[in-house]
């Protein structure tokens, strides 16, 4: 089960990185505020298991670029290293772009529980991290209703 923050000021539950008020939805990650969502204007709340990230196919295509870019310069410096030649010090920070792309792409396949919360035309989605549970998700659903009145749509979880 994953742990809540109880050093929070304003009656709140957490689970897995997502954590209600009475008056916003948010995810945290590393204890920082990475998404918010006020609950003025909330029309739907469900919960959901599949990929995590708000635009996974843009953030893999994205990723997928990054990485070829980054994967050019690590190309280009083993050539450099084993023909000789200068090396150019933007080339080895380039050759890091194989780092940021693959971790794009990672977390772009990543999939999970999250909520999805629709605000009008508009959707966004608050990934659970780690180890999200049925039990503890039930748990959390029910807590977020009696607690703060909240209604979370869902199936059967398994």
């Amino acid at each position: 089960m994953c742990p809540t923050n109880p050093t929070f000021r304003t009656p709140t539950i957490e689970y897995c990185g997502v954590r209600m008020t009475g008056d916003r939805i948010m995810e945290v990650e590393h204890g920082s505020v990475v998404n918010t969502a006020m609950r003025d204007g909330i029309g739907r709340i469900l919960l959901r298991h599949g990929f995590q990230a708000q635009r996974p196919l843009a953030q893999v295509a994205v990723g997928g670029v990054v990485f070829a870019f980054g994967a050019f310069f690590v190309l280009k410096l083993i050539e450099i290293v084993a023909h000789g030649g200068p090396v150019i010090k933007y080339e080895g920070m380039f050759a890091g772009c194989v780092f940021l792309g693959g971790w794009l792409i990672w977390n772009g396949v990543q999939k999970g529980y999250y909520l999805e919360v629709t605000r009008g035309a508009s959707r966004a989605k608050f990934a659970f991290r780690g180890e999200a549970e049925a039990e503890g998700l039930e748990q959390f659903i029910s807590r977020a209703a009696n607690q703060f009145g909240y209604s979370v749509d869902h199936g059967p979880l398994t």
